[in-house]
């Protein structure tokens, strides 16, 4: 394609990467991968396996890495190279790794910057979804200038997207896809999509440690597990809860689900400010100094699944005890609850990457056919991730904690 057929995309790709949702049943999920960042794939191989240059030079890939895939294999962030400085970008689909080495196997992309380019170009961008969330702005000025025997280019831009909720779509605000006809099988019998809720809701589900619960009861039966009444503010009492039985798997959890589709993020929230310049200085017909600088700061937010604990009589493995004791409990005995933390919200991620890219060089003519270049690049890059989840061990302790004040009471509704 043609560079003004090429680059209105390439500047508007920013997606970030990050991987599907992970529903994972335990205490919390694992962090999410890094937001604010985008990568390049070619034939369908992976983002490290496609070789970005930058005016025919290696650039540092993301201090982040991608744990988008199972191997976190590096790639180069594409946010870090300023849309307005680009000229044109070239493509070879083949695999390049003959020459290039192996993260050329799915090929090579090179982006070449402008530089000998004269005038002022302002452009902005605004875009909105009739549904709401994943708004976008973009604003970039590129100045070029040529004084003599120097030329030069300037570029600021600033970009930022706010967050679409997976509950602001019809397609994701649900998660029970058990309805859905996702196909057929050979003998014509219909093939239902996935129920992706989690695995235990809110409020609490309640399962006697032993034996079954006291005072509670299941169609007239003693039962073992009990669900907290939704409204409930204190749930001090026996009437605060109803008797319930097991779940599809014989045990608590499946007694009471969530859909989690109010705390996902599809696409993450994210901002970015970059600066970029260069120059050339001829000497001669035959010889010119050149550099170039180039600085993005980026930062991201990304929220998934709610922190969730299971109804667990020891530590381990991903999962927390939440035993509560006789005394902390209306029952009169050791409890287990599982929930949704509700009041702790989404696991949240927060990036941030500032990188820098600094070159200079001489290059020039050596006899009718040749040319050479020499240069030095340094390139580098902060990058500092916080991942907000839950802390097992300090659920354990408050569920046990022996003042009131200080105690987790995992038998209320706190949307009340």
């Amino acid at each position: 394609s043609a560079p003004n057929e090429l680059n209105p995309e390439f500047g508007q790709r920013t997606e970030s990467s990050f991987p599907a949702f992970d529903f994972v049943m335990g205490s919390s999920s694992a962090p999410p991968g890094q937001t604010g960042v985008s990568g390049v794939s070619l034939r369908g191989l992976g983002s490290g396996s496609t070789l970005v240059l930058v005016d025919g030079r290696r650039v540092a890939q993301s201090g982040g890495g991608n744990r988008s895939t199972t191997s976190q294999q590096g790639f180069v962030d594409l946010n870090t190279i300023p849309f307005g400085m680009i000229e044109r970008i070239e493509v070879i689909t083949d695999g390049a790794s003959a020459i290039y080495g192996a993260d050329a196997v799915a090929g090579v992309v090179n982006i070449v910057l402008k530089k000998n380019w004269v005038g002022n170009e302002l452009s902005g961008a605004f875009k909105g979804a009739e549904h709401g969330g994943g708004r976008e702005r973009q604003l970039s000025l590129t100045s070029g200038f040529a004084a003599g025997k120097l030329r030069g280019t300037v570029n600021v831009s600033y970009y930022d997207r706010s967050a679409l909720k997976a509950s602001q779509r019809a397609f994701s605000k649900n998660q029970d896809h058990s309805a859905i006809v996702a196909g057929h099988a050979t003998d014509g019998t219909p093939i239902y999509g996935r129920d992706l809720t989690l695995l235990w809701g809110y409020p609490a589900v309640v399962q006697a440690r032993t034996g079954n619960l006291n005072g509670v009861t299941y169609n007239g039966a003693p039962t073992r597990w009990a669900t907290v009444n939704p409204g409930t503010t204190d749930g001090s009492s026996l009437a605060s809860f109803t008797g319930a039985g097991a779940g599809r798997t014989g045990g608590a959890s499946y007694i009471r689900r969530a859909n989690t589709a109010e705390y996902l993020d599809i696409i993450p929230s994210s901002e970015r400010h970059s600066f970029a310049g260069n120059f050339t200085y001829t000497f001669t017909d035959r010889l010119e100094a050149y550099g170039d600088y180039s600085y993005t700061d980026t930062r991201g937010v990304y929220n998934t699944q709610p922190a969730v604990s299971s109804a667990s009589t020891s530590s381990g493995f991903g999962n927390f005890a939440t035993v509560v004791p006789a005394a902390y409990n209306p029952f009169g005995q050791d409890v287990i609850v599982g929930l949704v933390h509700h009041e702790f919200g989404s696991i949240r991620q927060w990036t941030k990457t500032k990188a820098h890219r600094a070159t200079a060089g001489v290059r020039g003519h050596f006899g009718q056919t040749w040319l050479w270049d020499t240069g030095i690049s340094r390139q580098w890059q902060d990058f500092a991730q916080i991942t907000r989840t839950i802390a097992g061990a300090r659920i354990t302790a408050a569920l046990n904690n022996a003042d009131a004040a200080q105690r987790l009471n995992p038998f209320v509704d706190a949307r009340v």
